[in-house]
């Protein structure tokens, strides 16, 4: 979470011709999920789903995303070698 992502809108006209300079409104559909300035600037701001809609002229298009709980990729164990003296010693580890 926290995590940005910009958004493209472009308008088409009737014959699928890109309309020049068409301004557009963006919204979150769960603002709890994912927020998003009127640049169209996305942040993840709570696990779960969220459909951001863009706007123009009163024609709209959407995007559909997932903000996910992020994933370890790698675990490090400190201290990385460790030497017992004797048997039934101990020593504490500890992961991050």
């Amino acid at each position: 979470m926290g995590d940005t992502l910009r958004l493209v809108a472009e308008a088409f006209d009737a014959n699928g011709h890109a309309v020049a300079g068409a301004e557009f409104t963006w919204e979150s559909g769960d603002a709890s999920v994912a927020t998003v300035d009127g640049s169209g600037l996305v942040t993840g701001v709570g696990l779960g789903e969220a459909e951001v809609t863009a706007t123009s002229s009163g024609v709209s298009g959407r995007a559909a995303l997932a903000v996910v709980a992020p994933v370890a990729t790698m675990v490090a164990v400190t201290p990385d070698t460790v030497e017992l003296a004797a048997r039934g010693d101990t020593v504490r580890l500890t992961a991050e």
